[in-house]
């Protein structure tokens, strides 16, 4: 024999379940969503990676079409034209190796000269840049670093974007924190 609440009891033990069932449903559903957004996330994040991959890809290889070994021969028809730092400076390079620039000195006109060509030991090359002609011990360095090739300056490495050919030019380097504006790059 069965009370009449007992009847109550029961629909309440269906009811009850059949609850659980439907916010295990919508619980799963929403498992599933979080699943796919991540899914959606993780596909857009390689995708970006992969471009980035490819177009960092593209331009080393693009620089790797440089012959360095033409320097050595003062030829820098590979690395010629307008170069700019980080400080707004622009500076022309010509196939020669010289700034492009003549100088003026008591109403006399001296041109650049690019001389003494080498690759040094850290994988940059150097050349000198004097005034033809001048009486006056003058010039500077001029510094070019292949893509990789990192710049150090009183023993600290200078922050710069090595996936590409740098320029440094000077007589003297700065320190470390003070070279990062003075670095130039092919504009």
């Amino acid at each position: 024999m069965s009370f009449p609440w007992e009847t109550g009891l029961d629909y309440f033990r269906i009811s009850h379940n059949l609850f659980n069932y439907e916010v295990n449903i919508i619980k799963f559903r929403i498992i599933i969503a979080i699943l796919i957004l991540m899914l959606v996330v993780c596909c857009t994040a390689c995708t970006t990676t992969n471009e980035t991959y490819t177009s960092i890809q593209e331009q080393t290889s693009e620089q790797k079409t440089h012959d360095y070994n033409k320097i050595l021969n003062g030829d820098l028809s590979d690395f010629s034209g307008k170069w700019k730092n980080n400080a707004g400076e622009i500076m022309t390079l010509s196939a020669h190796g010289t700034m492009e620039k003549d100088y003026t000195s008591d109403g006399v006109t001296y041109k650049e000269k690019a001389l003494d060509f080498e690759k040094i030991e850290d994988g940059s090359y150097v050349w000198n840049l004097v005034l033809e002609n001048y009486d006056e011990a003058n010039g500077y360095g001029v510094y070019l670093y292949p893509v990789g090739v990192e710049i150090v300056a009183g023993g600290v490495i200078v922050q710069t974007d090595k996936t590409r050919v740098r320029i440094y030019v000077g007589q003297d380097f700065y320190p470390a924190n003070e070279m990062t504006d003075k670095i130039f790059y092919l504009d």
